[in-house]
Order: C-alpha cells, then structure tokens, then sequence
C-alpha cells in the first residue's frame, strides 16, 4: 500500500507539471492576441483623430463641388428648382469646366469652347436629374456666354474677372447622407494679385454661407443653400443673382432691366410730384 501510495505521489506532481506548462504558451497566446488588439484600436483611434484635425483632402473635395454655385454668390434656396433657369444655366457650364478642365482648350480669344452635353450631364449631377437645361446665349454683369446652334456648344469667357468668389470649407456636420458645409467666400482677385507680388497672403472670408450636400452614389449634389449657423458673420451686400443674367436681344443690345436705376423715377414718384407741385 505504501509503495502504491509513494508511486501516485511521485507521479502526480508530473501530470500537474504537463498540465502548467500547456497553459503557459495558451496564456501567452491570448495575451499576444489582447496586446495586438489594443494597438489595433490605438492606431485606429489615432488615425481617426488625424482625420478629423486634417482633413484637407476632404474640404478640397467638397470645394470643387460647390465652386461652380459659389463663384458666383447665389441667393439661399431649399430647391434647385427655386433658381432662375439662367443662374442654373451658368453654374452647369462652369460645373461642366471644373469636371472637365483637363479637356477644354483656352482660345486665343481667352474662351473655352463647352459641349451642351457635356453641360447636360454636370447640370444633372450637380442639381438633379429633373433639372431641364433650356440652351442659349445670356449676358451677365461679368461676363458673356455665346451658345452657337450649329455645333450646341458653348463659348466660355475664363477671364479671372469673371470670378467673384473661391470657395474654402470651414466646417463639415454629416448626417445621414446629407453634409452640411459652412463655407466661407474668398475673394480671388485680392488673393491672386498678393500671389504676383511675390507675398505671402492668406486671404480672409468676406463672407459663410452654409452648403448642403446629399451624397449619391460616388458624387456629391447640392440640395440648398442656407444662411450660416451663429458665430460666422454674412455680408449685407446683395448676392450677384440680384443683378440677374439676361438673354440678348437679335441686335446683340441686351434686354434693358425692368428695375429702375438710382436716378430714374418710378412712375408713382413723378405722379407724387406732379400732384405735390399742382396743391402748391
């Protein structure tokens, strides 16, 4: 009995010494695993952050989106539908430069010449599909846009005058499929002469405007317009749609504004006068 008793003694401490040393690379394997998985969502962690302090690549993208709108200072909206089919017009042409600036070839004459297809095609990707683009020539304050029927294609001014605004994304909120952008106006022309002089310059907002974006598919469009939240100022001056595009007339004298100038009098103001001067 004793000597039974002294062999199961003398073989026990042997399975139980099988038994820690199988555990000991099991443990080491899970802890390798939790060391790994926590570096893993250090770098994730920190790669988010990195993202969110720089994301410059994503407000250059957003900016080309929205450049051909802003350049021109648009009214508020909630609908593309809501704009003048000429304001529409101007920012599918220059919608259709931006996309396709490697293509289009500058004139002697400082003028691109734009495919109405090719605008066709901008207009439904920057505003929608139920955008109808109606073709034709038009003159704004800046600049004019010269359609010829024959080969339905556009000639495009591309002087830097014919430029207001730069877009440059301040803010970024995303919900859903929908970006809000606050996006401040960069006048170009301060910021492109300060460039010639050889100085350094870092241009500053005239203006936020906030641009909505919903995403489809792989592109962005442009859902609305709205004022920006509080803390960025807006500028009281009035938008260039106020001075709306025009289409000229068969002479080439484009068609005369129906809002009077400042010193021009209404009909009710010389009616006013007349019955003024006639009680005295």
């Amino acid at each position: 009995m004793d000597i039974n008793n002294k062999k199961k003694a003398s073989t026990l401490p042997r399975k139980s010494g099988k038994r820690v040393a199988a555990a000991v690379p099991i443990g080491g394997i899970f802890v390798l695993l939790s060391i790994i998985g926590l570096i893993t969502v250090i770098v994730f962690s920190v790669k988010a952050t990195q993202n969110l302090l720089d994301n410059s690549s994503e407000k250059a993208k957003f900016e080309k989106v929205v450049l051909p709108v802003l350049m021109f200072d648009p009214i508020t909206f909630e609908d593309p539908e809501e704009l003048d089919e000429l304001v529409l017009l101007r920012s599918s042409i220059w919608a259709a430069i931006v996309e396709n600036n490697e293509k289009y070839i500058v004139d002697d004459t400082r003028r691109v010449t734009v495919p109405a297809s090719d605008v066709d095609v901008a207009a439904a990707k920057l505003f929608g599909p139920d955008i109808k683009l109606n073709h034709q020539s038009f003159d704004d304050y800046l600049a004019s846009y010269f359609y010829q029927e024959n080969i339905k294609s556009y000639y495009v001014p591309t002087d830097a005058d014919t430029v207001l605004y730069t877009p440059d994304v301040v803010k970024i909120k995303k919900e859903g499929n929908v970006y809000s952008l606050v996006v401040g106006y960069l006048p170009p022309g301060n910021q492109w002469m300060m460039n010639i002089k050889g100085e350094k310059y870092e241009p500053t907002p005239e203006k936020y405007m906030t641009y909505k974006l919903q995403k489809v598919d792989d592109y962005y469009r442009l859902i609305g317009i709205a004022d920006p939240p509080p803390g960025y100022k807006n500028s009281n001056l009035p938008n260039v749609q106020d001075y709306q595009p025009t289409v000229p007339l068969q002479d080439g004298i484009t068609e005369p504004s129906t809002q009077p100038s400042e010193n021009e009098q209404t009909d009710e103001e010389v009616k006013t006068e007349e019955i003024t001067e006639t009680a005295l």
